[in-house]
C-alpha cells in the first residue's frame, strides 16, 4: 500500500490525544491501560485484535488448592525447566511471588473462578509438577477482558 489509500479506498484517520498509548488488546494491555488510568493518565489503546487472550483458559498460581507440596519455589523450578534455563530467574521468582495478589485483584474486579467448596478448582497443565491452574467458567481471557 502506498499513500493514504488502502485496499478499500481512502483510510480513515482519527487524531487522539493521550498521555499513554497502550499497544495491544489482550489481558496484559487492558491491565496496563487500567493501571495508567488509575495513575491519572489519559489512556488510548490501539489494537487490531485481542491476540491470544480470548483463548487464555487459566493461569498458574502456586498454593491455592492443588497439591499441598506445591510452593512458589516449585513453580519457579517448573518455569525454569520449561524455559530450558534461559529465563530470568529473579523475574520468574517475582512472578511466582505476585500471582496470589494477581488472583485477588482479578476476583476484586469481578472475574469469577471455579471453586470446589471453598477452595479453587485447579487444572494440572502441561509443564507443571503440581496442579495449579485456576480457571474461569467461560475462559479466563474473555472474562478478564470483560471486567477490565
Amino acid at each position: 500500500m502506498t499513500g493514504p489509500d488502502g485496499p478499500a479506498g481512502p483510510l480513515a484517520a482519527e487524531v487522539v490525544t493521550a498521555d499513554v498509548v497502550v499497544l495491544g488488546g489482550g489481558v496484559a494491555a487492558h491491565r496496563a491501560a487500567v493501571a495508567a488510568g488509575e495513575a491519572g493518565a489519559g489512556v488510548a489503546m490501539v489494537y487490531a485484535g485481542s491476540g491470544a487472550s480470548p483463548k487464555l483458559i487459566c493461569f498458574n498460581v502456586p498454593v491455592v488448592g492443588g497439591d499441598p507440596r506445591d510452593s512458589p519455589a516449585a513453580y519457579v523450578e517448573d518455569m525454569l525447566r520449561g524455559g530450558c534455563g534461559l529465563n530470568d530467574r529473579p523475574l520468574i521468582e517475582a512472578l511466582a511471588a505476585d500471582t496470589p495478589a494477581a488472583l485477588a485483584e482479578l476476583e476484586a474486579i469481578g472475574v469469577e473462578f471455579v471453586r470446589r467448596g471453598s477452595a479453587y478448582a485447579v487444572r494440572h497443565l502441561g509443564g507443571s509438577t503440581y496442579p495449579r491452574g485456576v480457571f474461569s467458567p467461560d475462559g479466563l481471557g474473555p472474562s478478564a477482558i470483560r471486567q477490565l
